[in-house]
């Protein structure tokens, strides 16, 4: 999935207590992991930033440095309870279950790989998932397949199917300001619409060669995310297969924007009101007390 995964690692790091929003990162040009040296999209001196400025310029290497902090199975178990590696059980025949190796089966370079989201494979399914439970105020549910959905909501509606709590409201709530931090202040400015507070996220990811090892030069876009982030109504996932440009921030997040024109008018949803309370990067940098 790419940098969309980021914010299972966060999630894992503010649920553990283990790191903060505000809190400031000291993030190297290049990280080493075992054999292997990982970067940022572009070269960069120290930065001195927040964790949630980090997330807003999707950072591999502050979120791997948080991931460290975390550890293995705190992130693995953090994965699974997302549902990533298990199917949703929508209902739809051959859905697959994505691919994530157990824990004990982790590479050596996994610690680095896995909480960028490389590594491992997840349907656009589960993703929206994972941000429909962030929205959700941390509850999880199982998707559904409806027959339509107009200005009254779902046709064929039901009850929420096995409801569970995956991550606390209050964490859900950072994690969302957070996304807005994504929208506002960083690789998500292109999902940006007037009048309407958005949290996402990009994320770009390798394609794997088809039987053999390796990638190949074509990589997958994504861009998910929830309106109005601060009390949200509906979440989008956005996957483009090897477009032409190799960056989300100018592929999917404008494509998310489209939908979401769409359906804030198709659903009567009404404009944002107010920034939250911790929202952007900005602020999070402004309000830290950590050296």
């Amino acid at each position: 999935p790419g940098s969309v995964n980021k914010v299972v690692t966060a999630a894992a790091a503010l649920e553990g207590h283990i790191a903060d929003p505000a809190e400031i990162l000291t993030i190297p040009n290049s990280y080493r992991i075992a054999d292997k040296t990982f970067h940022d999209l572009e070269s960069h001196p120290t930065w001195k930033i927040t964790y949630g400025e980090a997330l807003a310029r999707s950072s591999n290497i502050g979120t791997i440095e948080v991931a460290q902090r975390v550890g293995k199975p705190r992130l693995y178990g953090m994965l699974r309870r997302f549902g990533l590696g298990q199917k949703t059980d929508v209902g739809y025949p051959g859905e697959s279950s994505g691919v994530l190796l157990d824990a004990k089966h982790w590479y050596a370079t996994s610690m680095g790989t896995i909480p960028i989201g490389q590594g491992i494979a997840v349907t656009p399914l589960q993703i929206a998932r994972v941000y429909a439970t962030i929205a959700n105020d941390g509850v999880s549910v199982r998707p559904r397949i409806v027959e339509a959905a107009g200005r009254s909501g779902p046709m064929n509606d039901g009850p929420a199917l096995d409801p569970h709590r995956v991550v606390s409201s209050a964490t859900a709530a950072q994690l969302r300001a957070m996304l807005v931090g994504v929208v506002e202040d960083g690789t998500g400015r292109n999902a940006r619409m007037p009048g309407y507070l958005i949290g996402g996220k990009t994320g770009t990811a390798r394609k794997p060669k088809v039987g053999a090892r390796g990638y190949t030069h074509d990589v997958v876009t994504t861009f998910v995310g929830m309106v109005p982030a601060e009390s949200p109504r509906f979440v989008a996932a956005v996957v483009l297969d090897a477009p032409d440009t190799h960056m989300s921030a100018v592929t999917a997040a404008p494509a998310f924007k489209e939908i979401v024109q769409f359906v804030v008018g198709r659903l009567d949803v009404p404009p944002s009101l107010a920034m939250p309370e911790a929202a952007p990067a900005r602020r999070a940098a402004a309000t830290s007390k950590r050296p």
